[in-house]
């Protein structure tokens, strides 16, 4: 599967992940750090393709739409991983959680993460 051109990279997204810190009593504080500030992306709602789920959030039917998120592949992006999180730099009330991050093409040049919209991100 070959990915995007680099003219379909329209879209810029955020990668962040989870910092966990100990607090003074002994519990943990945990917050978000940005790890890619904005990158050019490609984000490919599925949902035509495929049929979104549900989910039950706080007692309430929530729509989950799965995006393929396509980026440049570099020492930055080749370390994203299911733990972290994707938000749309154009709009930060857009927060993916990441399912899976692959080198689809087999060459190097184009990492796909596969994430979900409507999902908590915990």
């Amino acid at each position: 599967m070959a990915g995007p051109f680099v003219r379909d990279l329209r879209d810029r997204i955020t990668v962040q992940r989870r910092v966990v810190q100990q607090s003074a009593l002994g519990g943990s504080l945990g917050g978000w750090e940005t790890l890619i500030a904005s990158r050019a992306a490609k984000l490919v709602p599925l949902k035509p393709l495929r049929r979104g789920g549900d989910e039950v959030e706080a007692d309430k039917i929530q729509e989950v739409i799965i995006y393929d998120i396509w980026v440049r592949s570099d020492s930055a992006t080749r370390g994203i991983t299911a733990d972290d999180r994707v938000v749309n730099a154009r709009n930060p009330a857009q927060v993916f959680k990441i399912r899976f991050v692959e080198d689809l093409d087999r060459r190097g040049v184009w990492i796909c993460i596969q994430a979900e919209l409507g999902v908590a991100d915990g």
